[in-house]
């Protein structure tokens, strides 16, 4: 007779894993489990508090227990130029063509090499802004408008998990 146990994402009764024994629905075996091996992380009710994330196991000291990409990402205010499609540092003189704002030799972008792309979203915007000079080692706040731009660029479908129409009005 199998045992169940609660899942330990939705806490529904739910088989053991097969590797670590903790609970997991076949819902959610796809998010417990990844090439690594299985989440270090469950979550429980906690009276007072809510959901929370707690350690399934025990963790050793700079192991990696949760790994997320970012719905947008960019250069921040203070930072010093950066090519806006991988933010490595510029170092000069290649800018886009159409906005002026710094980029990596074609070539050597690893953006490019990546295929992940992303300043299409915000060069026709940063297009219609006064000029800007960028030097190399020097801060420019008209970087952080690229992230900003991306921001509210976002599409409902692209939004993070848990977008819910209205929520953001």
């Amino acid at each position: 007779m199998e045992t169940f146990s609660p899942c330990w994402l939705c806490a529904s009764p739910s088989p053991p894993c097969p590797e670590c024994l903790l609970g997991c629905c076949n819902q959610h075996i796809p998010q417990h489990r990844s090439l690594l091996g299985c989440h270090t992380i469950t979550v429980d009710e906690v009276k007072g508090v809510g959901r929370v994330a707690l350690a399934a196991r025990d963790l050793k000291a700079g192991e990696v227990i949760l790994r997320d990409n970012p719905c947008v990402w960019g250069p921040s205010l203070k930072c010093r130029p950066v090519c806006v499609e991988c933010l490595a540092p510029w170092t000069g003189p290649e800018t886009c063509k159409e906005c002026g704002f710094p980029t990596c030799k074609p070539s050597q972008c690893r953006a490019d090499k990546a295929g992940s792309r992303q300043h299409h979203i915000e060069c026709g915007t940063l297009a219609r802004i006064p000029t800007n000079q960028f030097l190399p080692g020097q801060p420019n706040p008209a970087l952080s408008l690229v992230l900003i731009v991306r921001y509210q660029q976002l599409r409902p479908s692209k939004m993070c998990i848990g977008y819910s129409p209205g929520s953001y009005d």
